[in-house]
């Protein structure tokens, strides 16, 4: 899937002219997001990400899965503390994460902290794939690209 995200990056960079784009993820995309960065070459074309309820710690229902995406989104998954281990794992991409307590895919929701982020922000939405829409969050992803 990283391999994806580098090719939307590329179209991205083709699209603007820019050298670095800003990257947005989503719960599971957020993870691949993140590992593009770390280890498929975003931390030379990513000025930005935004991590939206991204299992970053894993998540209890990576236990359930059986596809080998939910096998690496289980605590404790080797892909977890590869990235976990990384001393330095975003180079000069700015970092953002945002969860909601309430989410009941990403569990713990504390999961979608990202160490090392400029910022973490939690939002009192009520269930995980609002946070893509609710007014609040979606504002402060407009102010973390801006800024």
């Amino acid at each position: 899937m990283a391999e994806d995200v580098a090719l939307a990056v590329k179209r991205a960079q083709d699209a603007t002219k820019e050298e670095r784009v800003d990257l947005v993820g989503f719960s599971m995309g957020a993870m691949v997001s993140r590992f593009y960065i770390q280890r498929g070459g975003g931390k030379q074309t990513v000025r930005k990400f935004v991590s939206l309820s991204g299992p970053h710690e894993g998540t209890v229902f990576g236990a359930l899965g059986w596809t080998h995406g939910a096998r690496q989104m289980r605590r404790g998954s080797s892909l977890i503390k590869q990235l976990a281990a990384d001393t330095d794992p975003y180079g000069d991409v700015e970092v953002y994460a945002a969860r909601t307590p309430f989410d009941l895919m990403i569990m713990p929701s504390t999961s979608s902290i990202i160490p090392k982020a400029k910022e973490n922000r939690s939002f009192n939405v009520p269930m995980h794939k609002m946070m893509v829409s609710d007014p609040r969050v979606v504002s402060w992803v407009v102010r973390a690209l801006a800024s």
